[in-house]
């Protein structure tokens, strides 16, 4: 299953996608900013609900969570990045502006 979950989320073009990937099983997700200054995880599919993450691309994600929720726009375009054992990392392409 770890398999085809990693290779579904290649697919994947956009949040809504990954919410559609994540629903009923127990990977969750991680999304970064193009620049790597921002990551946001636990993501919730079912109303797109994801955390903060604290930390640094440096210093590692997710040592602390930002308790404040964001929701995350069904339509943002995502790229799959990497996968390791229950998580799965997707970099965020806002539009301009």
């Amino acid at each position: 299953m770890r398999q085809r979950v990693k290779a579904a989320c290649r697919t994947a073009q956009t949040v809504k996608d990954v919410a559609h990937l994540l629903q009923g099983n127990y990977f969750n997700a991680y999304f970064f900013n193009e620049d790597w200054q921002r990551a946001r995880g636990y993501f919730n599919p079912e109303d797109y609900s994801i955390h903060e993450l604290v930390g640094s691309e440096e210093n590692g994600w997710g040592e602390g969570q930002d308790p404040r929720a964001v929701t995350l726009n069904p339509q943002v375009k995502v790229r799959h990045i990497s996968s390791s054992e229950n998580v799965h990392r997707f970099i965020l392409f806002y539009p301009p502006g």
